[in-house]
């Protein structure tokens, strides 16, 4: 708990492990797996070499994968999106709050594992962002 409760002190996490928190997603119950949008198909998108998961889900939402889209960006292995989108110096590209917020979950079939993704116009965003 913070000293100061008008205070939020940093959390020294990464974004997903923040969230899986929030929403334990190891212990989330089959039926809410269940009522989550789901990967209908999946392909890859090469960018400069590095590999980008893209899936688009059955409510036609399109949408990358944030662990792969922050190896991309960052060329790190495994890393939290927040962090590299949070740079001041892409603050007035990119509304890191807005993009994180609209993170979305769902389920890929054949495998037990809830996945969080990015839209691609939230790519676009920080594309351009970097591209500033």
């Amino acid at each position: 708990m913070p000293k100061k409760m008008d205070t939020i002190e940093p959390i020294d996490a990464t974004f997903d492990e923040v969230a899986s928190k929030l929403v334990n997603i190891k212990e989330m119950p089959q039926e809410e797996i269940d009522k989550l949008p789901f990967a209908k198909w999946r392909g890859h998108i090469d960018l400069g070499g590095n590999s980008l998961d893209c899936y688009v889900l059955n409510n036609e939402v399109r949408v990358l994968s944030s662990g792969s889209t922050t190896k991309a960006i960052a060329e790190v292995e495994r890393g939290s999106l927040q962090d590299y989108i949070g740079q001041k110096a892409l603050n007035p590209f990119i509304n890191k709050d807005k993009v994180l917020q609209e993170t979305i979950r769902f389920s890929i079939p054949g495998t037990q594992w809830v996945a969080i993704g990015i839209t691609t116009e939230h790519f676009e965003l920080i594309c351009r962002g970097y591209v500033q």
